[in-house]
């Protein structure tokens, strides 16, 4: 609700304000159910405060252990206010995406990097760039025949594919004989509420309350009067 709340307008040219897909959240009618409407209405009109305002929550898939401060997510600064500057999280750990490897060929990186303004006719290596407080990639850095440079890893991910390249938060990666191998933790861009973590704290009785100060710790619930 508090997500929703704050990007109300955000495809107001296009006529609505929220999507269904991972621009704003995944959601198909077929998915609705009982439990989940209950939980709408039992949490009526209460949104998450922080300093007398609402606070810009997020959420995504799985943290991968930690999540990351919401201003390193799109390339601001890593400060942030408290409750969404990250926290540890061992929530998650049975989650299918907390560990994933990704491959792509030589020709597919550099194909990305051409169509993306990157001038260059032959890769030499791949390596890891600067970091974030999470530990997440801020960057992936590319040597090849025309220079060495930085890309942000975001770009990198949605370059070859979110699906595949589950998350920056890449731990390793590796050379092989005709690609790069990328070892990593967690799905999506690591900021707020983990829903995987979420789920397995509510299945071990943690109340919705007790989820969102995990999550959002400092932060307030407060009733909107309209």
């Amino acid at each position: 609700r508090t997500f929703a709340l704050n990007n109300l307008g955000k495809f107001g040219s296009a006529g609505f304000d929220l999507s269904t897909d991972q621009r704003s959240q995944v959601y198909g009618e077929e998915g609705r159910d009982p439990r989940t409407t209950n939980a709408v209405k039992d949490t009526d009109g209460l949104v998450l405060h922080f300093k007398g305002r609402m606070l810009k929550a997020f959420f995504h898939a799985c943290c991968g252990g930690s999540t990351t401060p919401v201003g390193a997510v799109w390339g601001d600064s890593d400060r942030a206010e408290k409750p969404v500057r990250g926290v540890k999280d061992r929530w998650c750990s049975a989650s299918p995406h907390m560990e994933w490897k990704a491959y792509f060929a030589f020709d597919d990186i550099l194909n990305a990097l051409v169509r993306n303004g990157k001038m260059a006719m032959k890769l030499k290596g791949v390596g890891r760039g600067d970091e974030d407080a999470s530990g997440r990639l801020k960057s992936i850095r590319f040597f090849t025949d025309a220079g060495t440079f930085d890309v942000r890893a975001d770009h990198f991910r949605n370059w070859m594919g979110s699906a595949d390249l589950k998350s920056t938060n890449i731990t390793r990666i590796t050379r092989r004989s005709r690609g790069y191998e990328f070892l990593g933790k967690g799905y999506g861009h690591g900021a707020g509420l983990c829903q995987w973590g979420a789920r397995a704290m509510a299945e071990k009785g943690k109340t919705y309350k007790q989820i969102l100060e995990h999550y959002f710790p400092g932060a307030e619930l407060v009733k909107r009067d309209d």
